[in-house]
């Protein structure tokens, strides 16, 4: 039996426009150097926010873009053009698109159209893909390690709406 999972990227506000534009043009190349950049950004926004006057930041921002690129092995010669016309159409677009599902920030994530917002421990994340397949009908995989699931399919969906 096979099934399909649908997942969306949608581009919510970073630090500023800039950062959702650069993430967004790595996006187009690398879904991979997509989060490796939002998770930088994340957990270092010191490090933009530390440069003196917007010009610096901006520039310190399309620094860090191009090195995750170069982690990535991106196109740079695709990169630096999207990155130059900082073209905010799609990530206006985007945001909109968030804002009328209900979504205020990141991580939002939709199961069976529950929306689930905020980070949480991978054992939550598998219950709850696992609830959904077993409403699916889909056998459910087995899981090991430490981030097994220890909330039941009904429980899980509980603990989902509850949220």
């Amino acid at each position: 039996m096979t099934f399909s999972v649908r997942t969306a990227r949608v581009s919510m506000k970073l630090s500023f426009p800039s950062c959702s534009v650069n993430a967004n043009c790595l996006a187009a190349q690398s879904n991979d150097a997509y989060w490796d950049f939002a998770d930088y950004i994340h957990a270092n926004r010191q490090v933009v926010n530390s440069e003196k006057g917007l010009d610096n930041q901006l520039a310190a921002l399309d620094r860090i873009t191009t090195t995750e690129a170069e982690k990535f092995k991106v196109d740079t010669a695709k990169l630096q053009p999207c990155i130059k016309a900082q073209a905010t159409d799609s990530v206006k677009a985007s945001v909109k698109e968030g804002e009328a599902l209900g979504v205020t920030g990141t991580p939002t994530m939709f199961v069976n159209g529950e929306m689930i917002d905020g980070a949480r421990p991978v054992g939550e994340f598998r219950a709850l893909f696992d609830s959904a397949l077993r409403q699916a009908g889909v056998p459910v995989p087995v899981h090991s390690g430490p981030a097994k699931a220890a909330v039941s399919g009904e429980a899980a969906s509980d603990h989902a709406t509850q949220r």
